[in-house]
């Protein structure tokens, strides 16, 4: 039984006090070990939702959470370790990007990433639809990997950072989820297992996130960079902006594809990549000649600007210039896909088994005329394309099975969504905004579709679709927004 007083611990809250260290790893290590009843969790939770926590105090709990699990130790690794974490976005595929380019610039990345849920997909589910990838290795096997070739991608198992989850379930159903705190905390915690010198963090920011003004955004971006300093953690948080989604794919599967057609130097991403321009006066440090023109720009700039910040605080280069020079050689190298495909094999994967399969998929996404399996949507009339509500693609695509409603509901990594407009992209009715795929559709003899029994779900799909796009009819409109907000 418990010796520690907690009501003195939500007392002191409730007055708006700082808790001691002492304090709040008691108070982690009661709900670790099922000593503190969850009604005085409950209480200290909505407590801190009232009053906040300081920035020393955020620190000690992350230190406190993180340490109620296991820990990684890579200090017998030459080299400083950095990781990137997102808070959520539409289409965000950029680690899997990401990872391999560390591996040619010789950045030590361990990266632990989650699941989706809502209406923003996880890296781990998207990893997941490679044959025989397996997320959930071992800390010896994620040592290994690190002494091999410098990085992992796992995902948090039991034994990483389990205060956290009982004390996000709490949050869940106590309304006090969205309390910048306990978010900043329950970021950290997982990233702090990982053992490492520094963290580069994507704020999201927009209507397609959790955050969806800047000034929410800023808040937690400061907040994390802030508590991860205090720690003795060297981080960046880059803001970047989340209407339209990034890149042309949204799901599992087909963003794994995109990331392997991206590594290809004769691409369209490649292209994208040798037009970017360094510009010290922008927060992001890279622009694009003659501005965005595609859906494929979205996802490389603010690719291209979570690698150059990774890199630079990875101690291997110090100069703004040379890091972007180097980032640029490294994505055009042509060493990416065998990068990736040296990561996937030892996580039990085979990206040539994964391309067999995806190619059926792909060539029918690819047929100019409608498929059996795939739905085309086009543009109900003319405008100018300046917002996307990113939270309602989500949702489709949870609604077709890609994503999950509940923790642990199982999904469908061959549901495809190809996505072409980007922000003010000039439209014309007919156009093709996007193609969508999914193994239940079936086209009927008048051309229309059913899905499963529904047979009126697939009707529903094309005006959700419309629905999210937001037209100007006026063309010389221009939504200015940047790309990437800030780097804090």
């Amino acid at each position: 039984m418990s010796t520690f007083n907690y009501k003195d611990l939500i007392r002191d809250k409730k007055e708006g006090k700082q808790l001691t260290k002492e304090q709040i790893f008691a108070w982690v290590e009661g709900v670790t070990n099922k000593t503190m009843p969850e009604y005085q969790l409950s209480a200290l939770l909505m407590a801190i939702y009232f009053k906040g926590m300081t920035i020393e105090e955020r620190g000690y709990l992350t230190q406190a959470m993180a340490s109620s699990g296991k820990r990684m130790n890579y200090r017998d690794i030459p080299g400083r370790k950095v990781d990137k974490h997102s808070s959520g976005g539409i289409g965000d595929k950029t680690s899997i990007i990401l990872v391999p380019l560390m591996m040619e610039l010789g950045v030590k990345t361990p990266m632990v990433s989650g699941r989706g849920l809502g209406h923003t997909g996880g890296t781990t589910d998207k990893l997941e639809a490679i044959p025989g990838f397996l997320v959930g290795i071992s800390f010896e096997k994620m040592k290994e990997m690190m002494q091999s070739i410098g990085c992992f991608m796992g995902t948090q198992t039991a034994d990483i950072a389990p205060a956290d989850k009982v004390i996000y379930g709490m949050r869940d159903v106590t309304e006090t989820v969205d309390e910048i705190s306990l978010i900043t905390a329950s970021i950290l915690s997982k990233k702090f297992t990982e053992d490492l010198d520094a963290l580069v963090m994507d704020v999201k920011c927009g209507p397609s996130a959790f955050m969806r003004t800047i000034e929410k955004a800023t808040e937690l971006a400061d907040s994390i960079k802030r508590t991860c300093e205090s720690t003795g953690t060297q981080c960046k948080a880059c803001i970047t902006r989340m209407d339209f989604p990034l890149g042309e794919h949204i799901g599992n599967a087909n963003e794994i594809y995109e990331c392997i057609i991206a590594f290809d130097t004769k691409s369209e991403y490649c292209n994208s990549v040798r037009r970017l321009q360094f510009c010290k006066n922008t927060p992001g440090l890279v622009k694009f000649e003659n501005g965005v023109q595609s859906a494929v720009d979205v996802l490389v700039i603010i690719t291209f600007v979570l690698a150059l910040q990774m890199y630079l605080v990875s101690g291997l280069e110090s100069d703004e210039l040379k890091g972007f020079e180097a980032v640029k050689k490294a994505w055009l190298s042509g060493n990416l896909h065998k990068h990736f495909d040296q990561l996937c094999a030892l996580q039990g994967g085979s990206v040539d088994k994964f391309l067999a399969h995806y190619k059926l998929i792909q060539d029918q996404l690819d047929k100019p005329e409608q498929s059996g399996k795939v739905i085309t949507i086009t543009a109900p009339k003319d405008g100018k394309l300046v917002k996307v509500d990113g939270v309602a693609i989500g949702n489709l695509m949870v609604d077709l099975n890609a994503g999950r409603k509940v923790f642990g509901e199982p999904i469908n990594h061959d549901v495809s969504m190809q996505w072409y407009p980007y922000p003010n992209q000039q439209i014309k009715k007919g156009d093709v905004i996007c193609k969508i795929y999914h193994p239940d559709f079936v086209k009927k003899n008048d051309h229309t579709f059913t899905f499963k029994a529904d047979q009126h779900f697939c009707s529903t799909v094309t005006k959700r679709v419309h629905d999210t796009l937001i037209y100007s009819e006026d063309p010389n409109y221009t939504y200015s927004e940047p790309l990437v907000y800030n780097v804090l």
